[in-house]
């Protein structure tokens, strides 16, 4: 154009998909179903999973699986790409999680006002579900009882305070995982 001459370059940049696949498991407790979730850079056209021999449907994209052992589990999958093809090998550790609650029942308290040991409860790492607690007396009338887990005993009984003694009690309750327990022994309140 009126005399001008110019030039241009332009290089030409293509980038390749990485073709890669991850997969996340939400679950490692052998009582509950772990649930697996495929992801990755492109889209997913199937899948195919080996958990170590537990049947699952073997294309599934987010296969839910129950595994019977604990223990740690080689998870392979082969996922199928838009892209092309990538395979993941992953190792998974199941754990069996009914041992991992326990209820603490303390022998003894000192309901005397001090704000220390006041009451008599129980403790666990774990919330216990269908819990029942009952104290008696020694002639064996009841003299306490709740069913909330967070509701400890203050050495009373209707209303008025019970004297220094051993006083049996029986708790249900269910843990995590765990089926109904019942626990018997005996509490010393000293005033």
């Amino acid at each position: 154009v009126n005399g001008c001459t110019g030039s241009a370059m332009a290089e030409v940049v293509q980038v390749d998909c990485l073709c890669e696949a991850d997969f996340t498991v939400d679950a490692r407790c052998l009582q509950e179903p772990a649930y697996f979730t495929l992801v990755a850079d492109s889209a997913i056209l199937g899948a195919q999973w080996d958990f170590g021999g537990v049947a699952t449907p073997a294309w599934a994209v987010d296969p839910v699986v129950q595994f019977e052992r604990e223990g740690t589990v080689e998870v392979t999958v082969i996922a199928e790409l838009s892209c092309g093809v990538d395979t993941l090998v992953r190792m998974v550790p199941i754990t069996d999680c009914s041992d991992s609650c326990s209820l603490f029942i303390p022998s003894a308290f000192t309901p005397d006002g001090d704000a220390v040991n006041d009451r008599w409860g129980w403790t666990s790492e774990c919330v216990p579900e269908d819990f029942q607690v009952e104290v008696f007396d020694r002639w064996g009338e009841l003299v306490f009882s709740a069913r909330d887990p967070y509701h400890p005993w203050d050495g009373s009984s209707n209303g008025g305070p019970l004297r220094d003694g051993t006083y049996p009690y029986r708790i249900r309750y269910r843990l995590p995982y765990q089926d109904t327990r019942e626990v018997t022994g005996t509490v010393t309140l000293v005033r």
